[in-house]
């Protein structure tokens, strides 16, 4: 008897935890999204041109930083997946957990000011700069913001997984490891990118920016097969305990 009635407890336990986890990653997702569109409004068009040349200048000036609205636009959706494949695997959250969550948030949050300030101070349209200390500092800026909120979102996934055991029971510890190289791709690739772009030039480190997205997809190619095995097992286990 004492058994039977520490069952409902259990399970009641497990579901507030998983509503607890989906609150938490509802919330994370607006804040993504609003950071996402934000990035678009840093681009603006004096309102009260009324030149034709003068408009016409200020709109190819616009018009150039669309690669940058681009690019921190899928930095953001980039951060988005790696956010969500980390919790499609968190069964708990804690207020360590929660303070993480928020300060990766709060840096995502600053890469519209970044993006402007990339925009504004490079020296030169779409990715290039003109090599000076100004576009190296605001190379430097936007590297750095991105640095450190993939940072946040490395040590969250660390604490989760190693620190805090709040990840689900049926987690292979194989999967654990193919996460953790996945989180370490981003802030390790704008961190090299700060590097050269403060020694070599600012174009080097914006071009290397581009590296990160295109590791992330060879990992996938690479880890496929793994997956697919897991996934596969993972089925075969419920179908044999349905029967």
């Amino acid at each position: 008897m004492p058994h039977a009635e520490l069952v409902p407890t259990s399970r009641a336990e497990a579901r507030r935890a998983h509503g607890e986890v989906g609150r938490l990653v509802a919330f994370s997702d607006g804040v993504l999204a609003v950071a996402a569109t934000l990035t678009a409004f840093q681009f603006k068009i004096p309102s009260h041109l009324r030149n034709d040349a003068a408009f016409g200048h200020e709109l190819r000036g616009a018009l150039e930083t669309i690669p940058l609205f681009l690019l921190s636009f899928f930095l953001i959706g980039m951060f988005w997946q790696l956010h969500h494949r980390a919790f499609d695997l968190i069964a708990r959250q804690d207020a360590i957990l929660r303070w993480i969550n928020l300060a990766f948030l709060a840096v995502v949050c600053f890469l519209p000011f970044s993006t402007k300030v990339l925009a504004d101070y490079s020296g030169g349209a779409y990715l290039t700069t003109d090599g000076s200390a100004v576009a190296t500092r605001a190379v430097v800026l936007y590297g750095a913001t991105v640095l450190i909120a993939a940072l946040a979102l490395t040590v969250m996934w660390v604490y989760a997984a190693q620190w805090g055991r709040l990840l689900r029971t049926d987690v292979t510890r194989a999967r654990i490891r193919r996460e953790s190289v996945r989180s370490v791709v981003t802030p390790a690739v704008f961190a090299l990118s700060i590097v050269f772009a403060s020694v070599v030039h600012p174009t080097l480190g914006v071009l290397f920016w581009l590296v990160a997205p295109l590791a992330l997809i060879g990992l996938a190619f690479v880890f496929r097969k793994d997956e697919q095995r897991e996934e596969a097992a993972a089925r075969a286990s419920a179908d044999a305990a349905h029967d």
